[in-house]
């Protein structure tokens, strides 16, 4: 500030001008000092320094990790979330493992990587900050403990997910018991009771005759959309190749031979409503063409493999996929939907099958 004298000499300034000018410097000083603690940026540098001191001492849980970050970037409503692998994609969960929604109005989220991978979120008041860079310097700092801590909450997800997936099973087990008992009743029963009142009449035994044979059909479907009986028969490369024989869309198989009679009952069967379900959504949703069946053994995994040339875009939300999910998840497989807008849809479930 001194150098300025010899300046104002040298620019032959008249004598009040260079005091003039150091008391506006000086006067200025403060009034930046006001405006960044106003701004939180002296403040936000401290903040970042005890939250790097206390990860530093001591390993934070998920709560404490979760106000620290809340505290030091000056937003009560400040949300750490986690990322965690579900069966058919990524999902975002709290720290309880609980699923979070889609980002809301007047927030916003930055990711927390450690590397190349995603493994968590800042979700925040977009409102406090004028950009992001504070928020991806607290994210940097808590990095690693939230690595550390969403396998933690991974499990805690899966945990939650499995729960949900047995009530779903529960329950769509329990609309198929209702299902079969309303077939029974309305199909079969009925048709049983107007023969029996039939039988009484002149030409009783012709009537009774066709009638059982109607009955044994009505009977026959009933039971095929419980199990299928070539499933239970001759075991699950015949039953999809049944279900392509009479699929309306042109199918192509590729069924590997090692596929034989020595699968468990749950798999074969999780396997064929994997196939059925994948074959009538090309049909009712996804407008496709053609259709891909595939099954291949290696090992003690099976792999099911079900594409179309679809519109694409299926979602896991509806009862029929989501059931299917849930079967392959109880059995401790595989899944994996890949179904872009406009681009088909392909799923793939892998499955333990060791007897």
């Amino acid at each position: 500030m001194w150098g300025l004298l010899p300046v104002m000499r040298w620019l032959d300034a008249p004598p009040l001008v260079p005091p003039l000018v150091q008391i506006g410097l000086l006067a200025f000083v403060p009034v930046a000092f006001v405006a960044g603690v106003l701004r939180g940026g002296f403040a936000r540098t401290q903040e970042l320094q005890e939250l790097a001191t206390t990860l530093g001492r001591a390993p934070a849980g998920r709560a404490e990790l979760a106000r620290a970050l809340a505290r030091t970037l000056g937003d009560p409503s400040a949300r750490l979330l986690f990322r965690v692998p579900t069966p058919a994609s990524d999902d975002w969960v709290d720290a309880t493992g609980s699923p979070v929604g889609p980002l809301e109005p007047g927030r916003a989220r930055v990711p927390i990587e450690v590397g190349d991978r995603t493994v968590g979120a800042v979700d925040y008041d977009s409102l406090l900050f004028a950009d992001d860079t504070e928020v991806r310097a607290a994210c940097g700092v808590v990095a690693l403990a939230v690595d550390h801590e969403r396998l933690t909450v991974e499990l805690l997800a899966g945990r939650s997910r499995l729960r949900e997936s047995r009530l779903r099973l529960l329950e769509a087990g329990d609309r198929e018991r209702r299902h079969l008992a309303q077939d029974l009743h309305d199909r079969l029963q009925s048709r049983l009771v107007l023969l029996a009142i039939a039988a009484d009449g002149p030409d009783g035994g012709d009537i009774v005759r066709r009638g059982l044979d109607d009955s044994i059909d009505e009977l026959r479907r009933i039971v095929h959309g419980v199990m299928p009986a070539l499933l239970l028969e001759r075991g699950l490369a015949a039953a999809v190749r049944d279900l392509a024989d009479r699929s309306p869309l042109p199918v192509d198989l590729d069924i590997d031979a090692r596929i034989g009679r020595d699968l468990p009952a749950p798999v074969e069967s999780t396997a064929y409503r994997v196939v059925a379900e994948a074959l009538t959504n090309a049909v009712k949703h996804a407008s496709a063409d053609r259709l891909t069946i595939g099954l291949h053994r290696s090992g003690n995994t099976l792999c099911v493999r079900v594409a179309d040339d679809g519109v694409g875009g299926a979602e896991p939300t509806g009862t029929g996929l989501q059931g299917t999910i849930d079967r392959v998840t109880a059995l401790e497989g595989t899944v994996q939907l890949d179904s872009p807008p406009g681009d088909g849809t392909r799923l793939v479930v892998e499955l333990p099958c060791a007897s």
